[in-house]
């Protein structure tokens, strides 16, 4: 097993896409915390488990399954249980670890109708009040600034211990990514407002159908600028029908914020355990 590098990311990410139309085929995401193997000229990949310690779970289901017995996966949808299923495995265990939000891209180019009245008018808002520059690029260190920005005005002194490692962990990988911005394909927003980085956005395509808001970051101080950076990657990729933003793990705050934007679907990811039945 292997760690994923810049080398073989975007081909990886090509193959895993057609199996897993999910925000964690995407390259910052394997980059970040995923291994591989080749199997049976099958490309298996892997990341930590969260719940049993030194153990690594599957995140894609490979076409066959070969001997293993006692295999963790994670992250997989209902419809990749079943495969698992198919395949001659029994489930001797499954868990909820959260939801993953997709959303109809026209819906964000649109804006129409009484449920989008706060978005338009939050964007209006932002537009009407500040003069906002929208570029492509920006320098490395003044975006790493914005970000340190914004983890100092978070309240981690009232954080649970997990909580807590996950807003480390999220940090570091946002500080990775932006790394990585000049290496891996990616439609990246940055606004500044009176000549300083005010808020960024980096999106990634998938595939025809699905692109993926990897991750975004504004100064909390200039409301609508979210919603502002929303409707201006959307109307980028205006002709793929939907997007997702990943998932809220196991974070009720998170989770409704993704809600309130109005998602088109809802689908719950697990963690299994296997076992062969023949």
């Amino acid at each position: 097993m292997e760690k994923i590098t810049i080398d073989h990311v975007a081909r990886i990410s090509s193959v895993l896409v057609k199996s897993k139309n999910s925000f964690y085929a995407n390259p910052f995401y394997l980059l970040d915390n995923c291994y591989f193997e080749k199997i049976n000229k099958e490309i298996w990949i892997y990341q930590p488990s969260i719940f049993r310690k030194e153990e690594y779970n599957l995140i894609n289901v490979p076409k066959s399954v070969g001997n293993i017995d006692g295999q963790g996966f994670t992250l997989l949808s209902s419809y990749e249980i079943k495969s698992l299923e198919d395949l001659g495995l029994r489930i001797l265990e499954k868990r909820e670890i959260g939801s993953e939000f997709f959303y109809k891209t026209s819906d964000f180019v649109e804006l129409k109708g009484r449920k989008f009245a706060s978005f338009r008018k939050k964007i209006n808002g932002v537009k009407r009040m500040h003069n906002l520059r929208v570029l492509d690029h920006y320098k490395k260190d003044d975006v790493k600034a914005l970000l340190e920005e914004w983890a100092l005005l978070k309240d981690t002194a009232s954080m649970e211990k997990n909580e807590l490692k996950s807003f480390n962990s999220e940090l570091q990988s946002n500080i990775n990514a932006i790394e990585l911005l000049d290496k891996i394909s990616n439609k990246s927003y940055f606004v500044e407002i009176n000549g300083k980085l005010a808020g960024f956005r980096v999106n990634v395509l998938l595939n025809k159908k699905l692109w993926v808001a990897v991750f975004q970051k504004t100064n909390r101080i200039y409301k609508g600028l979210n919603e502002f950076l929303d409707h201006v990657s959307a109307s980028y990729y205006k002709k793929v029908e939907y997007f997702t933003t990943g998932g809220a793990g196991r974070s009720r705050g998170l989770a409704e914020s993704k809600r309130r934007i109005h998602p088109s679907e809802e689908k719950m990811l697990y963690f299994v355990l296997t076992q062969r039945t023949h």
